[in-house]
């Protein structure tokens, strides 16, 4: 029985005093189901102690514009980001491939400029793999 295609792609995010940008993905299979494995985000000024960190949530067109997961502004406390994966699953398996806008949404509604890793696992549709023998 052939097993369902994963594949983990680090997807580099870059925000530049705004609340979106874009990124290509390509993926070579029908994709069932993507997991957020984890979300590092880097500030380009580093914290001043106290540090004023505050929370954003991580939402994309690659998923309905639907959340993929949250990180905190202060990267010195990045471990406590995402602490499971965070599952979307499509009711009809997509073909990803193209640019994806990822948007985000700070507590404080203030625009980031700075750099983000999203790590996303992207899974086989069961008749995809099916017909892969």
């Amino acid at each position: 029985m052939n097993r369902p295609q994963v594949i983990t792609r680090v997807v580099p995010l870059r925000f530049v005093n705004s609340t979106s940008t874009s990124a290509n993905i390509s993926i070579s299979f029908r994709v069932k189901e993507i997991k957020t494995k984890l979300l590092v985000y880097k500030d380009d000024t580093d914290p001043v102690l106290p540090a004023n960190i505050t929370y954003g949530i991580l939402s994309s067109s690659l998923v309905k514009n639907q959340p993929l997961g949250c990180f905190m502004t202060d990267y010195r406390f990045a471990t406590d980001t995402n602490q499971g994966d965070i599952t979307y699953k499509f009711q009809q398996p997509v073909t990803i491939e193209g640019s994806h806008t990822f948007y985000f949404e700070l507590l404080t509604g203030a625009p980031l400029t700075g750099s983000m890793l999203a790590v996303l696992e992207f899974i086989e549709a069961e008749q995809t793999a099916l017909n892969n023998f």
